[in-house]
């Protein structure tokens, strides 16, 4: 019986995957820096899933956004219900953050960091590069983002940079389903 309740509250909260209003794939990878070097010790330390690359499906129907990650997490919002349910299909557990408890955290951590102590850059440049995807004709744009900050206690300068590129194209089908979506939830959370 137990399975049977799981198996049904899983599939209402994954129905905005299947009967979306709009709905795409997405995909990270990590491919070197310090970064790369944390997840490798994240993954020797048991982090299991830190190394492996990331393959999801976001769907968004309405007031509800469900991101499954390669079959074995699910990351819901209802904003409707200003919740943020996260499930973990392998170990059989969720959770629910509640619009309320993600604002108080994040006007703590706020208050912890003030405004950022270090320089931070941002360069976009278009690579010139096009292709075909899907049917649609995409430009790459390369967007680097540079982090230095001053170790108050050592006096020396640390540096983080991060590079992520990039596919646009002109009149995405879906996509202002999803920008009316995300501001509809920066409206709730405040």
């Amino acid at each position: 019986m137990n399975q049977f309740v799981r198996t049904t509250m899983a599939l209402l909260w994954l129905a905005p995957a299947v009967f979306a209003d709009f709905k795409y794939d997405q995909n990270s990878r990590m491919t070197g820096g310090a970064m790369m070097s944390m997840m490798q010790l994240a993954a020797r330390m048991g982090a299991g899933g830190a190394l492996q690359n990331n393959d999801s499906t976001v769907s968004i129907q309405g007031n509800r956004m469900a991101t499954v990650t390669a079959g074995k997490t699910a990351h819901i919002v209802d904003i409707d219900k200003e919740q943020i349910i996260d499930v973990n299909f392998e170990k059989k557990e969720y959770s629910v953050t509640t619009f309320a408890e993600m604002r108080a955290f994040m006007e703590k951590a706020m208050q912890k960091v003030g405004q950022p102590a270090g320089d931070i850059s941002i360069d976009v440049k278009e690579t010139g590069k096009t292709e075909v995807i899907d049917g649609l004709k995409a430009r790459e744009f390369l967007m680097s983002m540079k982090y230095v900050t001053m170790n108050p206690q050592t006096g020396k300068n640390g540096e983080m940079q991060v590079e992520i590129s990039s596919w646009m194209a002109p009149a995405l089908p879906g996509h202002k389903e999803m920008q009316e979506f995300h501001v509809r939830m920066a409206q709730k959370l405040n």
